[in-house]
């Protein structure tokens, strides 16, 4: 009976895979077509299976392609991004927050360095805002070190995570050193390159 259940667990795994291949694909292609609307489509469908399913490498790749169509589709694309961003920190697992922590540092570290001429001139501030178009240069900087801190938590966790569990999200030339890979030693390194 375990035989057939770990069967039967390894093909339906094979044919989601498969179904979310062949979606990748077509949303590659309507890219090729300039058909931004519809490929946004695609990719909500891909993330609502994904996030019904727990596919959390899915729903990280869906949040990229989103992040994306919404710089082309809409004016307030910055805040609609960040905070879809901390929305889906706050429904992963610790591996996936590691990655998502690092994205979110980017973020922030973009928007500041874009705007810093502004950000400069603001009055700190006791609280920290939740809308981070009010920050200060200090909140900022708080929040960016703060995630890339989060991103450490758990190392055992992290160690014990091959990045090959996130194969799709990264582009790697060298698929050898992917697959031998952890999610801890990715995130060392991040760390280290932000900082230097």
């Amino acid at each position: 009976m375990k035989n057939i259940l770990f069967v039967f667990l390894f093909l339906s795994s094979t044919i989601f895979a498969q179904q979310y291949d062949k979606k990748w694909s077509k949303i590659t292609a309507l890219e090729t077509e300039g058909k931004i609307k519809s490929a946004n489509e695609v990719v909500a469908d891909i993330y609502k299976n994904a996030k019904a399913k727990k596919d959390e490498e899915q729903i990280i790749k869906c949040f990229f392609y989103q992040s994306k169509y919404m710089q082309i589709l809409e004016e307030d694309a910055q805040t609609k991004i960040i905070n879809n961003l901390k929305s889906t920190i706050n429904q992963v697992s610790i591996p996936s927050k590691a990655i998502l922590n690092i994205v979110y540092a980017k973020c922030l570290y973009a928007y500041l360095s874009k705007n810093k001429y502004l950000i400069e001139k603001r009055t700190n501030l006791e609280m920290v805002n939740a809308d981070f178009l009010t920050w200060t240069s200090k909140n900022f900087n708080d929040q960016i070190n703060a995630s890339l801190t989060e991103t450490l938590q758990n190392e055992n966790l992290l160690k014990n995570t091959p990045l090959s569990k996130y194969e799709s999200i990264f582009d790697y030339t060298s698929p050898e050193k992917f697959k031998t890979e952890n999610l801890y030693n990715y995130v060392i390194n991040e760390n280290i390159a932000f900082y230097t």
